[in-house]
């Protein structure tokens, strides 16, 4: 190894060992091969010294072959500058990825396997990488997908504007960043929010290099991400109800309003619709229940199956309760086309509002909910926010709700002042 860390020095935990032993092929081999062992906590690695012995020439307790003074002198050189190369590379990693006990990046480090990141995609890739390698799924699906679009988008911008495959680190500056944000909103077709969220896993993919000192200065200093606020729709019971009800022509149109109206009623969002089996349905308190761990933020949400809800889950799936507990309640639609036969459902229905399938996520919130006097931190577990925050930004936005608060107290005054 070669690296500018190579002055440096660093010792690893006592849980650090490194044997040498003879290892047969077969239990009644009578020779075997020298390998050297490095076993670090519960993880080992192995590699082969390239020394063949027979079973009677080697002696395992002092680690060494009999009357073989020369070779022993080998395999103690081999030891020491295997101890000396991994404490190099474990400095290496740990001012680099952070990580010191994984025992196959180190082993690649000393190989020259391991290479520090020199490009962007470098970074996204080996981020993504260990998100989707992550054991304790902190990272949800929806997290890792979000990371990926970014990347692809950065990809692309890339290519057309840069005419490359990828760019070094030291080449981002100011210009890039605020190129890159005017092409995903015009290019990508994305509104500033979305955008700024884009840019944002891009700074933080950046931030690593940063942090690591392969960059010289932040180029992102002086920039802000700002998102703008923007005014969610919501649904009123009157315009529930109106779709509800319709009479509707085309299967595939009174699918998507059932999906749309089970949601509205239980606060699903689509992903969680499409996960939804029959092991997340439970009977409690005379009631029907759902209990699902959220796809995008692995927090459980606990929601009454309330009737306009339990009538379309009888319409799709009359014999749910006898189910395999794996079984999917609703056949999958794409989330697109969704959207698109929502359009339609709106337009058959006479409301001039955008709808799309995640409107029914904030009028559950809202009309069904927050309207009707349930507290804000029921409804926040209902949803599976994680945080009580994430569900107060819908309580501003129920007009209907303050009108209806002040109606008895406004015809008190009225007739107090206007008899």
């Amino acid at each position: 190894m070669n690296t500018h860390f190579q002055s440096q020095v660093f010792e690893p935990s006592e849980n650090f060992k490194v044997n040498i032993f003879l290892k047969k092929r077969t239990q009644n081999d009578q020779q075997g091969q020298l390998y050297l062992r490095c076993t670090l906590g519960k993880e080992r690695i192995e590699r082969s010294l390239g020394i063949i012995l027979k079973i009677s020439e080697w002696n395992p307790i002092e680690q060494n072959i009999f009357n073989q003074d020369a070779l022993n002198f080998e395999i103690k050189k081999a030891k020491e500058k295997f101890i000396a190369d991994f404490k190099e590379a474990c400095f290496v990693c740990q001012q680099t990825i952070g990580n010191v006990t994984d025992l196959r990046t180190i082993s690649s480090m000393i190989n020259g396997k391991l290479k520090l990141p020199e490009t962007i995609m470098d970074i996204f890739n080996d981020e993504i990488q260990k998100m989707k390698q992550n054991k304790t799924n902190e990272f949800s699906k929806a997290n890792i997908q979000k990371h990926e679009v970014c990347q692809h988008h950065l990809s692309d911008f890339l290519l057309i504007v840069y005419h490359k495959m990828d760019i070094s680190l030291r080449m981002i500056n100011k210009k890039f960043i605020m190129d890159f944000i005017d092409f995903v909103k015009a290019e990508k077709k994305c509104s500033h929010n979305t955008t700024i969220k884009h840019v944002q896993i891009f700074k933080k993919m950046y931030k690593i290099a940063f942090d690591n000192r392969w960059v010289e200065a932040n180029a992102f200093a002086g920039i802000k991400l700002g998102l703008k606020r923007v005014t969610r729709h919501i649904l009123s019971q009157e315009e529930i109800d109106r779709i509800a009800e319709k009479k509707l022509q085309s299967q595939r149109i009174e699918l998507a309003r059932d999906y749309f109206i089970f949601s509205c009623y239980t606060g699903l969002a689509y992903i969680d619709l499409m996960e939804l089996r029959r092991k997340n349905l439970r009977e409690n308190f005379g009631r029907t229940w759902i209990n699902i761990e959220r796809v995008k933020t692995n927090v459980t949400a606990t929601i009454p199956i309330l009737a306009p809800a339990k009538m379309i889950l009888e319409k799709y799936y009359p014999n749910w309760k006898n189910a395999d507990p794996e079984t999917r309640i609703f056949h999958t639609l794409s989330n697109q086309k969704l959207n698109s036969y929502l359009k339609e459902v709106a337009d058959v229905c006479g409301i001039d509002k955008q709808i799309s399938f995640h409107i029914a996520r904030h009028t559950f919130a809202t009309t069904v909910t927050l309207a009707n006097n349930i507290p804000i931190e029921t409804v926040s577990k209902m949803l599976g926010h994680s945080r009580i925050s994430m569900t107060q930004h819908y309580a501003k936005v129920i007009d209907q709700k303050v009108a209806r608060d002040m109606q008895q107290l406004g015809q008190l005054l009225d007739d107090q002042y206007f008899r």
